[in-house]
Parts: structure tokens; sequence; C-alpha cells
């Protein structure tokens, strides 16, 4: 049977109960009280939430007991955090490296005033501040997921996402992060990194892939994101031009869009999916508009 409208059923002892503001939740509140002991072992004692917030499934271990969760830390490291005075040699590090910085005045003066200046910077922006009275009404109300709403967290990336842009087009700030991101981080490069594929960025481009391709590229999607729509004047620099099916020595029109940098470090991961989906709508765009055809046959 059907729960009436306000209500759900609740997976574990199947009664209706008020919708809850977490949208998430599928079990009562009665059932969300009941707890029990973790049984990865029988001296473990730690008291664990008796059925799964979400799925009302009955939980049997605490999080990281279970046996998988086990080997996973094992095989990821955690033998080293095992090992005899190494714990209490990173604890003294990360100790000694906050009493040199709080000891550091220049540091905390530099620090503070970046904290000034990005709080007057969001605060300038009416629909931060809008987000933000929302946000304390819902802390006030007791909502459990401020932004369950899929509209609110939308909208929230979309803010994040253009004070991000505003904060590049600052010359030092751009420095700086492009020294950060030149920087060689041994743990994260190369073979280390999951995006790995055998060292592909390291290929050279094809000699047709040069800037009046790119400039042509750019004019046909109207200097625009093609995946979000994102202006080349609000991108505050040029769009990159992505190779659809990823291989450089293809440079022909219909294997060609131009990206912004968000939207381009999307098409990184689940290639294939970007691939069809990409190869799609630049066919469909091309057909819609001949003009914007021009050399793709």
């Amino acid at each position: 049977m059907k729960a009436p409208r306000g209500y759900w059923t609740c997976k574990a002892c199947h009664t209706l109960f008020p919708r809850p503001n977490d949208f998430y939740q599928r079990i009562c509140d009665t059932c969300l009280t009941q707890t029990t002991t973790c049984s990865c072992s029988d001296d473990c004692d730690v008291v664990i939430q008796k059925y799964h917030k979400y799925t009302g499934k009955l939980r049997l271990y605490a999080i990281g007991h279970s046996p998988q969760e086990r080997q996973a830390r094992s095989r990821n490291g955690r033998k080293a955090w095992d090992t005899p005075g190494y714990r209490e040699k990173m604890s003294r590090t990360a100790r000694e490296t906050v009493q040199r910085l709080l000891n550091d005045e220049n540091y905390l003066e530099s620090l503070r005033e970046r904290m000034r200046q990005q709080s007057l910077e969001y605060w300038q922006d009416p629909e931060y501040r809008r987000m933000h009275e929302q946000m304390r009404e819902a802390g006030e109300r007791g909502a459990r997921n401020r932004w369950a709403d899929p509209e609110q967290r939308q909208a929230q990336a979309d803010l994040m996402r253009r004070l991000s842009l505003a904060w590049w087009s600052d010359p030092e700030m751009r420095e700086a992060k492009i020294a950060h991101l030149d920087a060689i981080r041994p743990d994260v490069s190369l073979e280390n990194n999951p995006n790995w594929h055998g060292g592909r960025s390291f290929e050279p481009y094809s000699p047709d892939f040069d800037e009046t391709l790119k400039a042509e590229i750019r004019a046909r999607d109207g200097h625009a994101c093609f995946i979000c729509g994102l202006s080349e004047e609000e991108h505050h620099r040029s769009l990159a031009i992505h190779h659809i099916d990823y291989d450089k020595d293809n440079c022909d029109l219909t294997n060609l869009v131009a990206l912004c940098d968000t939207c381009h470090g999307r098409t990184s991961h689940n290639r294939k999916y970007w691939e069809k989906k990409l190869r799609r709508a630049l066919q469909a765009r091309l057909q819609g508009n001949p003009a914007a055809g021009r050399g793709a046959g």
C-alpha cells in the first residue's frame, strides 16, 4: 500500500511516519534510536545504530570494522601507521609545524588579511548573502540536511564557481595557483595518480593543432563552453580545446569542442561516457546549424 502524501513507510518496522527533514532517511525515529554492538569480534564493545539510516537494513559492523574495510586499510598503508614510533613522529612533526607558523607574526598577519579580503568579497555578492541567510534559518530549524534539495545544491555549486572565476582574474592569486599546480608531488604524480593513462598527456599534439584552428573552434562554439555554456568573458581566459576521442592527432573539426577548465577536467573521468555524449551533441548541433558545420565533413 502506498504511503499517503507527506508520509513514508519505515523500512525496518513497516509503519508510517512523517517525512523527515533528511530526504534520504527511510526509517522512523523510533527505529533510529535502537542500538546494537558491533559483531566484528567477541571483545568489540563499540555501540552502533541498529538499522541503516537510509536503507533500513540491519547493521553488523561499525564503520571501519568489517573484514573488507580492515583488509583495505592494511592494503592502503595502515601497516606504516602501526609501525612503533610512527604515529608519535608524525604527531610531533605536525605540532612543530603548527607551532612554527603560530610564532610567525608575518604569516599570521597575511592569513588574517586574506581571510578579511575573502570575507568582504563573499559578502558583496547578494547571492551569497541570500544563501547564507537560508543556511542560518535552516540551522535554527534544526534541519539535518540543509542542502537536500537538488536546486539548492546546484545554486551553491554555481555560486562557488562564479566566485572561483572571480578570484582567478586576480593576477597575484593566479600566479600562486599556477605555482601550486606546477609543484611536483611524487605521491600523486605519474603512475601514482588514479588518472594515469600511460603518459598520453606528454605526447606531442599534431602540427595542425595550432592557434588558428583553436580560434576557429572557439568561434564555432560561440566563445562559450560546449557543455555548461559559460562564456569566455566570464571564464577570464581562453577556453580549452578538447579532443572528443582523446586522440591528439585527430584534429578534424567534428572531433574538437571548446570547454571551460571545470568541464575539461570532468572529461578526464569516465571517458567512454563523455566521448559518446559529446559526439552526439556536436553532431546534433552541426546538423541544426549548417553554418557551424563548415569543414566538418
